[in-house]
């Protein structure tokens, strides 16, 4: 099976496929014109190993002429069913898919889905998923984070609790890094297309005294030599596991409170629910100067404390790393509330955990 092909028109290439220009496949009758030929399914669709196949296809309908799904057997093609076959897969990408199953233990969904991107990515269908494929202003009209999916669960005054219940909602949000998806410096520009349409920020030094975990000390040491990102800053739902609108950026110093500040607050953009439970493992350190801070962040992310009631609280894992007065204080087991652990970004990255040599 040929890839997409490209055609000339309107004095620019468009994109095209061998079945839009004409093409036509022929089956059975020892490889030689048929007399008696039958029309496949009009979707018929082949799966080989550079992507997905729309194809007409004509079965050979002669007396002697075995089933449908045998004669694409004899041509290399493995029917679906054998009953009105209207896809099938190439024995090469069975072969295929065998081996790399065996070394890499991908799914057969997973494998699938990378077929179907490299046939036809998503780009601008985000969009259409998202309600957004017919706005007038374009592209350039795109509210930030309009495409990210929120936790559909979550308490929201505005879509799903009634008004008078919304003063006592909370929401709640676990913030932390992964120094394990660097990426270093080179000479190749790679533009960000859709930036700040769902959960990634676009472009954007305090130490600590308190904290025994390393994650501030990275900002002045030599690991972030010849780094163009030293990792990921995250801002996730305590409860499910979404992550919030906006909630991923790049750090390009370690954990600089200034790279979590531009990913914390713009999460809370547009923020419903009037309290908050603001989960970090150096949240004692963080939130002493938040209010000083404020200023240096754009106006549209400033939010206002005062009418925002924010709950600190300190995952149960880093607990052993900062002082009693603060475990006492904070630690999330004696608050009342239902987050658990509030570790769902480090679960998060066993999901990231094989992109770690793709980022360098």
């Amino acid at each position: 099976m040929h890839p997409t092909q490209k055609t000339w028109d309107s004095g620019c290439f468009e994109h095209t496929t061998l079945f839009e220009l004409g093409l036509v496949v022929q089956l059975g009758h020892g490889n030689c014109p048929s007399p008696n030929l039958k029309k496949g399914a009009s979707s018929f669709t082949v799966i080989h190993i550079n992507g997905l196949h729309k194809v007409l296809i004509y079965f050979c309908d002669c007396s002697t002429a075995p089933h449908a799904h045998i004669q694409l057997l004899h041509s290399g093609w493995f029917p679906v069913t054998v009953v009105l076959p209207q896809t099938c897969a190439t024995f090469n990408i069975l072969r295929h898919f065998h081996l790399l199953s065996l070394q890499s233990k991908l799914s057969a969904h997973q494998f699938y889905c990378a077929l179907k991107r490299g046939t036809n990515n998503t780009g601008l269908l985000n969009l259409q998923c998202g309600g957004c494929a017919h706005d007038p202003s374009g592209t350039d009209g795109m509210k930030p984070g309009k495409l990210a999916i929120t936790c559909p669960a979550c308490p929201d005054p505005d879509i799903n609790l009634p008004p008078q219940l919304g003063e006592i909602t909370s929401g709640t949000s676990a913030n932390d890094a992964n120094f394990h998806l660097k990426n270093c410096l080179n000479t190749v520009i790679d533009v960000d297309l859709g930036t700040r349409w769902s959960y990634f920020q676009g472009a954007q030094t305090e130490m600590s005294t308190c904290s025994g975990l390393a994650a501030i000390d990275h900002a002045n040491t030599k690991n972030s030599k010849g780094l163009h990102i030293t990792g990921v800053g995250a801002s996730i739902c305590t409860h499910h596991g979404f992550l919030h609108p906006l909630g991923i950026g790049n750090l390009q110093k370690g954990e600089c409170f200034s790279n979590m500040d531009y990913i914390i607050f713009s999460t809370l953009r547009g923020y419903s629910p009037p309290s908050l439970a603001l989960s970090y493992d150096l949240i004692c350190q963080y939130w002493t100067k938040i209010r000083q801070c404020m200023p240096w962040l754009p106006p549209e992310l400033w939010v206002d404390l005062d009418k925002l009631s924010v709950k600190l609280f300190l995952p149960k894992l880093h607990a052993l790393a900062h002082k009693s007065e603060c475990r006492k204080s904070l630690l999330m087991k004696l608050k009342t509330t239902q987050v658990e652990s509030a570790k769902h970004v480090e679960q998060f990255k066993s999901f990231t955990g094989g992109l770690d040599p793709a980022t360098v």
